[in-house]
């Protein structure tokens, strides 16, 4: 089954309240909460990153030529699409059966 993950957090004081804060995902992982601003466009599991989370991501061998989108306010419509096509995907393939 497909969980949604949530990075959307916490309102920020200083935000108006229609708004919502992302967390880079990576930062959290150690107990950092750092303002997420951007996310990888070429990943087939994106998470939300913060510049230094990012400029990490494109310096790694294994990702280095991945692209970056620079508006986090795009990555919860990307999530949705992603959580969208995975669900219609598995609702395409049937159990295996077992002999």
């Amino acid at each position: 089954m497909c969980t949604k993950k949530s990075y959307i957090l916490e309102n920020s004081s200083e935000q108006q309240q229609t708004e919502r804060q992302i967390y880079c995902d990576p930062c959290l992982f150690g107990n950092v909460k750092t303002e997420a601003t951007r996310f990888c466009k070429t990943c087939l599991d994106p998470e939300p990153l913060c510049e230094v989370c990012a400029q990490l991501h494109t310096r790694q061998k294994a990702t280095k030529n991945h692209t970056m989108c620079e508006d986090i306010r795009q990555f919860p419509n990307l999530q949705d699409a992603l959580n969208e096509r995975y669900n219609r995907l598995i609702g395409h393939i049937s159990p295996l059966t077992r002999k």
